[in-house]
């Protein structure tokens, strides 16, 4: 509900514990809580460039403590999970469990969040092979398809790494299968 409010969208991006608070609500597994969490993360994707950065600092940060505790001392559970725990890969994990409303918002809060090119890598480590099995899904909605389209391309744009990881994830084939399927210009972007 806090994501409804632009000023107080800015404020949670600061809040360093935002991607495992998405992950512990996700995790509830209850259809209420998955649409909270695909709700919040589309708002917060929807934030003015500068909150996306810190958005994106936040869990960047949590990443390199964690990869400075593996330099000192051995992982800890905990430490392996916060590496593992960010709003993209939470996003991630509800568009291939569903339902189709949370499918749709999480897809569109992953296309609004790869405009900006500090999400390029968490982007092409989760989220490029399960954006290509959906493209390649024949019971999936056209718009669905078209934003797991403009995903790929704002991915591939803003970052040149996503080159090979788009043909690793069989993207060419489902960039053919999805000519196929659509039958009008609504592919043309």
């Amino acid at each position: 509900l806090m994501s409804c409010v632009p000023t107080l969208r800015s404020e949670i991006c600061y809040n360093k514990d935002l991607p495992r608070a998405l992950e512990a609500l996700n995790s509830i597994n209850m259809p209420d809580a998955t649409l909270s969490v695909c709700v919040t993360a589309y708002k917060l994707s929807q934030i003015d460039p500068t909150s996306v950065r810190k958005l994106a600092a936040v869990v960047e940060s949590k990443v390199k403590l964690v990869e400075e505790e593996e330099d000192t001392a051995p992982m800890n559970q905990a430490g392996e999970e916060d590496a593992k725990t960010c709003m993209v890969s939470t996003l991630v994990s509800i568009i291939s469990r569903g339902p189709v409303l949370c499918t749709q918002l999480c897809l569109s809060a992953l296309c609004n969040l790869s405009v900006h090119a500090v999400f390029g890598q968490q982007l092409i480590q989760y989220a490029l092979k399960p954006t290509v099995n959906t493209m390649m899904t024949t019971i999936v909605a056209p718009s669905i398809k078209l934003d797991c389209l403009n995903l790929l391309h704002n991915v591939v744009t803003t970052n040149k790494d996503a080159r090979a990881a788009l043909i690793d994830a069989e993207a060419v084939p489902a960039l053919v299968t999805l000519l196929k399927t659509m039958n009008d210009d609504s592919v043309v972007l």
